[in-house]
């Protein structure tokens, strides 16, 4: 997760909710155009008469749309449903990179030190690519909209390039907005 909101305390939690509070505060269209794309694309998905685990589906229709939130573009669905494309690696990983920290398997840093460099390092890898794409549309097109209209890493660059500070804060977005989401779509279904 990194130094984010939700690994921080005292003075950079407050710059953290700072950066982060005008994005809750404002509902943007683009956003729930997305949402509602892909919860289409979910329900497009189901079979008629047959038994679904849902919560799969919810996991993958959240991380969809919190990158998209993050970086206005989402992980390509069709990529994520199997085969070895660059998004079912970072989806993978990122599930593993959980488990590790979550609990399944806290201390994976010690028994697998190996899978535990590799599962964050793709993660690590994937938002770092979709930062440096943030970075170079910015610089091509400057940023002339209002933060509320503009994906959160693009109003992030206006406070730093710091690329960690980027990854960070995307990170502690990207967990909180699959997994609470998520989770909260399937104990209401």
């Amino acid at each position: 997760m990194g130094d984010g909101i939700f690994t921080q305390d005292g003075s950079k939690w407050k710059h953290s909710r700072a950066l982060l509070r005008p994005h809750f505060s404002v509902r943007r269209a683009d956003v729930l155009e997305e949402m509602k794309v892909k919860c289409h694309e979910l329900v497009d998905g189901l079979e008629d008469g047959q038994i679904v685990d849902l919560q799969p589906l919810f996991y993958r229709l959240t991380l969809h749309v919190t990158m998209f939130f993050l970086h206005g573009s989402s992980c390509n669905t069709a990529a994520t449903d199997g085969g070895d494309s660059r998004e079912m690696r970072f989806v993978n990983a990122f599930r593993i990179a959980q488990e590790h920290v979550a609990g399944k398997n806290p201390i994976a840093w010690l028994t697998h030190p190996r899978e535990h460099r590799r599962v964050f390092a793709t993660v690590h890898d994937y938002v770092d690519a979709a930062i440096a794409d943030a970075i170079a549309e910015v610089d091509r097109t400057g940023e002339s909209k209002d933060v509320h209209e503009v994906p959160f890493v693009h109003a992030l660059l206006r406070e730093t390039r710091d690329r960690k500070v980027l990854r960070d804060q995307s990170l502690n977005i990207l967990i909180a907005g699959r997994d609470t989401t998520a989770c909260t779509l399937g104990w209401t279904l």
